[in-house]
């Protein structure tokens, strides 16, 4: 069982969807969790074909995010060998502000069975390519995968929560042919936070860097950022010679920009 598993040192994480049934016991599912060796709690929406008796409503699953977030606050300074509560798919910034992060499947990760079948999202239908015909390459920046990043709502680009959402959940809009989770765009978000950084730092690239058509995706672990091909020439120069005076000098604020969020990121290192 999972006191066993976890008693021979195996790393639990218990994944639960929130449904009408349970919206309102996440703080009791976190702690049965707990108590049987997981370290980590997962809360997902309920994704799939529409299904009356078993989703919540707007306000319960609302009330489950708020408990979540609670959680997630509770939780924050565990670290990684006690217990954290994470979301296990995205919540739209439209629908609740949230810590949810968006759907990066098909843009930072895919799903591959064990036929080799390759899907962008294993909540997705789509069967892209096979391994065993084509390269993870080939299949990575094929047509049909290329259409799949860009099964985005109308408007949502120009909400000002885009970077975050990214607009919601893509198996869902094939499935429903939307989110239904989706509402209006937002025109105000939370204000980016400001950081101080000393100027004599040479910021150090401490990630994955992968070509991408529209430029780069940025990779460590969990964390992924996006960057246009314009970002090339400073991403050259991140490699720990340069200051961060130097940065705003060629780059200007634009360049120190993109250097705090690829340090809030954990994307660099600052070298002295």
């Amino acid at each position: 069982n999972l006191q066993q598993a976890a008693a021979a040192g195996v790393r639990i994480h218990s994944s639960t969807v929130i449904t009408r049934q349970n919206y309102h016991q996440v703080d009791e599912i976190a702690a049965l969790s707990r108590s049987l060796g997981a370290r980590r709690a997962v809360f997902n929406r309920y994704l799939g074909a529409a299904a009356p008796a078993l989703e919540p409503d707007a306000a319960q699953l609302r009330h489950a995010v708020q408990g979540i977030e609670q959680l997630i606050q509770r939780h924050a300074g565990y670290g990684r060998d006690e217990f954290d509560v994470r979301y296990g798919n995205c919540i739209p910034q439209c629908f609740t502000p949230s810590s949810s992060s968006g759907c990066w499947a098909g843009i930072a990760y895919c799903t591959i069975d064990p036929w080799g079948n390759l899907r962008p999202c294993n909540h997705s239908p789509t069967i892209v390519g096979n391994l065993f015909e084509s390269s993870i390459t080939e299949l990575w920046h094929s047509e049909t995968m290329t259409r799949w990043r860009g099964l985005t709502p109308a408007g949502c680009a120009d909400c000002t929560a885009f970077d975050l959402c990214r607009g919601g959940c893509r198996a869902l809009v094939e499935l429903r042919q939307q989110d239904p989770l989706i509402g209006e765009p937002l025109s105000e978000h939370e204000a980016p936070r400001i950081i101080q950084l000393p100027q004599h730092r040479r910021p150090l690239l401490a990630c994955t860097v992968r070509p991408e058509s529209f430029g780069y995706s940025l990779v460590r672990g969990h964390a992924l950022v996006q960057a246009t091909h314009a970002a090339e020439s400073l991403l050259d120069r991140l490699d720990g010679t340069m200051s961060l005076q130097e940065v705003s000098d060629e780059y200007g604020e634009d360049g120190l920009e993109f250097v705090g969020v690829l340090y809030l990121n954990g994307m660099l290192s600052l070298a002295n």
